[in-house]
């Protein structure tokens, strides 16, 4: 393989350099603008890419802020073969191949990884590169500014038509939103919904792309992952990494168990529950809901394959899904052995009186 080193940029919340061709974002208030001047240093599957590979280091941690688990994300890609992820976490390891044709792949058995790794895969592709196709009805984009300590950003939200009082949009209020440096198309944090955030440090630059050098991962306020790049490649288009392993297969659907009659099952039984965060604005609005999931309790008995049922707001949606994926069960029993079962989660969101 043929290593590329990387040109640092520096702190993704200090000031920065950037090359003479790196593009410097439009005048305020259009977030259209705004998002096409960053997106072609951040569409890592633009047809100028050459295959590439890299590689980050993380370190997780649980609610309550302790170190709970390390290991390494790599990550190939290739525009015309597709891509491959793979998380190593001591002695086990999990891989996902998505084909050209984004047909998702993986080995039998495989390792479930915790959440917090599993989510580098998506936070290190930015969602703002279709963020102008995804607003709903009664959303439109809206560009606003926020400070950190030391430095002034841009950014673009979602944001409902109708929001109360025509209240402002702001980082802590609206997601999902993308912020990034002042009159230079970095992207610095990214809020994905009422309690995750995403914030991108040390920017550094490969093919003519940026990449976060350090990402850190907070749940509630919380810091609960934080991962540093350690190096990035080009890759041969035949590398062996685009092809699937030969007993690679689609991940099959859940396994329903069927109850037979006269019992033989023991209910799974909750052993670990995190309390969905109920949206502050949502609060203040005395907006209230019910929200229906589906989910598999595996035999481990963690939660999988959470999925939204019914639910009368993305924003619940959202806040019920985060907390659900950290619940914690002993399994259920069929005959005397643990077994996956599918059921059914009701949540409801009542505003405190």
């Amino acid at each position: 393989m043929k290593k590329c080193s990387f040109v640092a940029l520096a702190f993704a919340f200090a000031p920065i350099l950037l090359a003479q061709n790196d593009t410097a974002t439009p005048p305020a208030a259009d977030p259209d603008a705004l998002l096409r001047a960053a997106a072609p240093f951040y569409d890592y599957a633009s047809p100028d890419m050459k295959p590439w590979h890299i590689r980050y280091h993380y370190q997780s941690f649980d609610i309550s802020g302790q170190p709970d688990g390390e290991g390494m994300f790599d990550y190939w890609h290739s525009t015309e073969k597709g891509s491959k992820a793979m998380w190593t976490q001591g002695d086990q390891s999990s891989v996902e191949w998505r084909t050209a044709a984004n047909k998702v792949l993986e080995l039998p058995g495989r390792t479930s990884i915790p959440s917090m790794p599993h989510r580098l895969y998506w936070v290190m592709t930015p969602g703002f590169l279709t963020m102008k196709d995804s607003p709903s009805d009664g959303r439109q984009l809206k560009h606003f500014t926020t400070k950190t300590s030391t430095t002034e950003l841009e950014c673009v939200g979602s944001v409902r038509t109708a929001a109360p009082n025509n209240t402002p949009p702001s980082f802590g209020a609206v997601w999902p939103t993308y912020c990034f440096l002042k009159a230079q198309p970095v992207l610095t944090a990214s809020h994905e919904n009422g309690s995750l955030i995403n914030v991108y440090g040390k920017v550094q630059k490969f093919q003519d792309h940026y990449f976060p050098g350090d990402i850190e991962i907070l749940y509630v306020g919380k810091k609960r992952l934080v991962a540093t790049l350690e190096e990035s490649n080009l890759v041969a288009a035949d590398d062996d990494a685009f092809t699937p392993a030969a007993d690679a297969k689609e991940p099959p659907p859940p396994v329903v168990i069927v109850v037979p009659k006269g019992g033989g099952i023991q209910l799974p039984s909750l052993i670990h529950r995190v309390e969905p965060i109920f949206p502050q604005s949502y609060i203040a609005m005395r907006k209230e809901g019910t929200v229906v999931l589906s989910a598999l309790i595996g035999k481990d008995g963690s939660v999988k394959d959470a999925k939204i049922v019914s639910s009368p707001d993305a924003a619940l949606s959202a806040a019920a899904l985060d907390a659900v994926r950290q619940w914690r069960y002993e399994p259920a029993m069929l005959n005397g052995q643990p077994a996956d079962l599918n059921t059914t989660i009701t949540l409801n969101f009542k505003v405190p009186q």
